[in-house]
């Protein structure tokens, strides 16, 4: 509750929602952040994205505060799936704003860069072939 009475954050999560509604729809199913947030926030994104971007509401006339209570609220009650209950694994913004308001440094490795560090070291890993011919033919039984 302390990181959604901080103001920068919730200026944070009010950018992040403008941006998610000032996109293009096809843009706005590109990002990742947005289908980690539950089902029926995801809808009411989607849902006034399409509105906003169809002229049917005015982007000025958009009760960002009240989405940026719904998305808080979004992401701090808990899930269930199958009768096991989780919370949802914190975006970006979450992150940032526990360290700055704990004053604590956390560093996050994207699966990304983990995909890429494990596949350079698999290639320099990489036995050339001519080499492990020759390991080969020295093990084969005689």
């Amino acid at each position: 509750m302390k990181m959604a009475k901080d103001k920068d954050y919730r200026a944070a999560v009010k950018s992040q929602l403008e941006l998610w509604l000032s996109v293009d729809c096809d843009v706005l199913y590109s990002l990742e952040d947005l289908f980690l947030l539950p089902p029926d926030f995801q809808a009411l994104i989607v849902n006034t994205n399409l509105e906003v971007q169809g002229g049917g509401v005015p982007f000025e006339s958009v009760d960002f505060n009240a989405l940026v209570d719904q998305y808080i609220a979004a992401i701090s009650s808990k899930q269930n799936d199958s009768g096991r209950e989780f919370f949802l694994p914190l975006g970006e913004l979450e992150l940032e704003t526990m360290c700055r308001v704990y004053d604590f440094r956390l560093q996050v490795v994207k699966t990304e860069a983990i995909d890429m560090i494990t596949e350079g070291a698999r290639k320099s890993r990489a036995v050339p072939e001519d080499v492990a011919s020759e390991v080969k033919c020295q093990l084969a039984p005689v």
